[in-house]
């Protein structure tokens, strides 16, 4: 098995992993303004206006400068321009809600229930993970380079090996421009977290 290809796996379960984790607390504004943040005891919507949170939210969109959240004291309607929060006793009242203001999505609804920023977790994450990461790519080149310099009759022969490591298979290329493309297209979403 290639090297190249080794260390292509490697590096998706990383970033699989590290997304997974989910590490550390985080603060952010959503995209009408207002502040949520996890401290590390659940999602917190801070209102501005009358000075109060929504704690323990569990599930959330922003969609036409509002957040449509499902969590805390129920099902709930933020309007990000005015800060004027609306509570529903029950779950039809929010979907009726939902319909008459016309907050339905029509293309796609970005549920989120943690910080919406993928590149943020993932940085953070990697803080952890580097060394390790590091040591196994190492690891696996040494054990390469010794089970070739073995198998060539114990003949150092560097400039070939570097050339054989290094070419770049088509499968390869695929693989890491498959990565490549969804992370710039998830960069993108990062940018923009409001359902459409």
């Amino acid at each position: 098995m290639r090297i190249s290809f080794i260390l292509t796996i490697i590096s998706l379960f990383t970033i699989l992993n590290v997304s997974a984790f989910g590490i550390a607390d985080w603060q952010h504004k959503a995209p009408g303004g207002t502040l949520m943040y996890d401290a590390g005891s659940g999602t917190v919507l801070a209102l501005p206006k009358s000075r109060q949170s929504i704690t323990f939210i569990r599930f959330w969109y922003f969609y036409k400068n509002h957040i449509v959240i499902v969590g805390g004291p129920g099902y709930m309607i933020v309007n990000e321009t005015n800060g004027d929060l609306k509570q529903f006793s029950s779950e039809q009242e929010w979907n009726n809600y939902i319909e008459y203001a016309g907050l339905e999505p029509v293309v796609w609804t970005r549920w989120y229930s943690d910080n919406w920023r993928f590149y943020e977790t993932i940085a953070v994450g990697m803080i952890f993970m580097v060394l390790p990461i590091v040591f196994i790519a190492l690891l696996l080149i040494l054990t390469v380079a010794i089970m070739q310099w073995v198998s060539d009759g114990m003949k150092f022969k560097p400039r070939q090996w570097i050339l054989s490591i290094f070419r770049i298979k088509k499968r390869t290329a695929f693989i890491w421009l498959g990565i490549i493309s969804i992370l710039v297209i998830r960069a993108v979403l990062d940018g923009y977290p409001q359902s459409r």
